[in-house]
């Protein structure tokens, strides 16, 4: 298929509507819904970080020499760390952030931003290429997989800044570097997963990051009862 406006316009599509619908679950797990603009704030600056994650990986890979165990590890961790400071510079660091949900809140809905713009250039990559029908397929694993893979990652380093939000500064900034940590790991092992995975056995991979949802659920119904202790 030649590169069209049509391409480009299915691309953004199917990167962006299945973002928002996860986007649109979500938000219905917050008890005082967040200000609109601020969501939408929250979005496009996940979305603004993907030239930056892509040039430094690109930068990454040029260091390291290849797409090594160690080049996956480290692109999580960039990815990771680029979310974070988004969320933290439009939402975290204000006013709106006024109840230890609205972290996990901020930081999915970058995830998915973030998320929506790198599977809209994979599916242009692969419309441009192949078939409909493989694009459809890959595009599906990509929408169950690397799409919930930033969504529970992010979400479980919202839950650690949640757990510090009443709590002095130094345990705030402990649970931050412990969620970084972790949600680097996670992203990871899935990176690592998938680069060694055969096709066939990549449906165990996705059960693992469905069961990772269910997880991150649990944690959100946790963190609406955080309550002040002093």
């Amino acid at each position: 298929m030649s590169l069209t406006a049509s391409t480009v316009l299915y691309a953004a599509a199917g990167g962006i509507l299945p973002a928002l619908g996860w986007l649109w679950f979500f938000l219905h797990e917050d008890p005082h819904p967040e200000p609109r603009t601020k969501l939408v704030e929250t979005f496009v600056a996940g979305m603004v970080i993907v030239p930056v994650a892509i040039l430094g990986e690109e930068v990454i890979t040029t260091l390291t020499g290849s797409t090594s165990g160690e080049t996956l590890v480290l692109w999580a961790v960039l990815e990771e760390a680029l979310k974070l400071t988004a969320a933290w510079l439009v939402a975290l660091r204000t006013q709106f952030l006024d109840e230890p949900v609205d972290a996990i809140i901020y930081l999915i809905t970058v995830s998915l931003g973030f998320a929506a713009v790198e599977n809209s250039l994979f599916l242009f990559s692969t419309l441009s290429g192949v078939s409909f029908l493989n694009t459809l397929l890959t595009g599906g694993l990509r929408f169950v997989g690397a799409t919930l893979v930033h969504v529970v990652s992010s979400g479980l380093l919202g839950a650690f800044i949640a757990w510090g939000y009443y709590r002095k500064y130094s345990l705030r900034v402990e649970a931050v570097i412990i969620g970084v940590v972790i949600a680097s790991l996670l992203h990871s092992i899935f990176n690592l997963l998938i680069m060694n995975t055969a096709q066939t056995q990549l449906l165990y991979i996705f059960s693992g990051v469905w069961a990772g949802i269910i997880v991150l659920m649990l944690l959100f119904e946790r963190v609406k009862y955080i309550e002040r202790t002093h």
